[in-house]
């Protein structure tokens, strides 16, 4: 069975996350906008992109847009083309149905919050096999717009790294006798309850140390004020994953979640995640007491004054096992045969 990828990486995300690392997969071959003509336009002058905004938008438009036409025709040597990042890769210009290809997506994001849900909803109707990374959103696709869709998890490799201990913008390093807590990424993130937090802590004078990656500007120089952040600008992998390693704790303070790198990353480092009870997450963090769940702020003042110095735990390490690529690829392929096997038989 041959499969055509076609999408892009997201740089936000590290050499072992991003779900780009599906086009690993054996027997395999890959579309993607970084081979593009204007790939590196948009990401070179930054100048340029600021007087000539429009423009820049429309030639990364244009990028994302080239692979999903090429698609059309490169489809027929293959038994499956795969929309990997389908939320932003659909066009228009729908699939023509065959018995002998299949045409599958994967969507990402929460579909409450796409420009035009009712648009995208129908074009999903047009696809044979639509996968999701949560069982909620599966769920949500089946119970209201009866869309066949299936959860397959999201996959991760486990990271490998030369230790590299960052410097925090005011110049500190992270001191491995505080009880650091690591927290990275802006996508879906509760920031208000993460300010909460802080200044919870900052009130009740026990020794936490925040050490905050990736966060939104505006947010981390507020943080930023008081003496027990730690704010890092663009770190390597080396330095990132350094970090996390040495932290106790990583906080993922979310609003939704469906797949989420940063968990998945401190999973296979050994590192327990502070997580709220929310769809999505029971799909990929370790159970209790494993990981800590909250259901509220109020949780997270009990949890806090009981947090404590960290081991890495074997355990979480063994359970994110099961995310590992070659066996989010064994679900795939099955996947895939179900889907050509219906075509077959219709």
């Amino acid at each position: 069975m041959n499969i055509l990828f076609v999408g892009r990486r997201d740089p936000a995300h590290s050499l072992y996350g991003g779900y780009d690392k599906i086009a690993l997969m054996p027997q395999s071959r890959l579309l993607s906008s970084e081979r593009m003509p204007f790939y590196k336009i948009p990401l070179g002058d930054i100048n340029k992109m600021y007087r000539f905004p429009l423009f820049y938008r429309l030639l990364r438009r244009i990028n994302l847009l080239i692979p999903d036409v090429l698609s059309h025709f490169y489809r027929w040597k293959y038994d499956i083309t795969h929309l990997y990042y389908g939320d932003r890769m659909i066009s228009f210009w729908p699939y023509m149905k065959s018995k002998s290809h299949k045409i599958v997506i994967t969507i990402h994001l929460d579909i409450h919050r796409h420009r035009n849900p009712k648009l995208f909803i129908s074009a999903l109707r047009r696809f044979d096999g639509i996968i999701v990374l949560s069982s909620e959103q599966c769920k949500y696709l089946n119970d209201n717009y009866n869309l066949d869709a299936i959860f397959i998890p999201h996959g991760f490799i486990k990271p490998k790294f030369i230790e590299k201990i960052p410097v925090a913008v005011d110049g500190n390093k992270i001191n491995a006798n505080d009880i650091n807590i690591f927290v990275a990424g802006s996508n879906y993130r509760d920031i208000e309850t993460l300010k909460d937090v802080i200044k919870h802590v900052d009130n009740m004078g026990h020794s936490l140390y925040f050490h905050l990656v990736g966060i939104d500007r505006k947010i981390r120089n507020i943080l930023n004020e008081y003496h027990f952040v730690r704010v890092y600008n663009r770190l390597s992998d080396d330095e990132y994953f350094t970090l996390l390693s040495l932290c106790d704790y990583n906080f993922l303070p979310l609003l939704f979640a469906t797949a989420n790198n940063t968990l998945l990353e401190a999973q296979f480092c050994g590192v327990t995640s502070i997580l709220p009870y929310i769809g999505g997450i029971e799909d990929y963090a370790a159970p209790s007491p494993l990981n800590i769940f909250y259901k509220s702020r109020e949780d997270l003042f009990v949890i806090l004054p009981k947090l404590s110095k960290q081991e890495k735990k074997v355990e979480i390490m063994k359970y994110a096992e099961q995310f590992e690529w070659n066996n989010v690829w064994n679900l795939l392929n099955d996947y895939y045969k179900k889907v050509l096997d219906k075509g077959i038989a219709q």
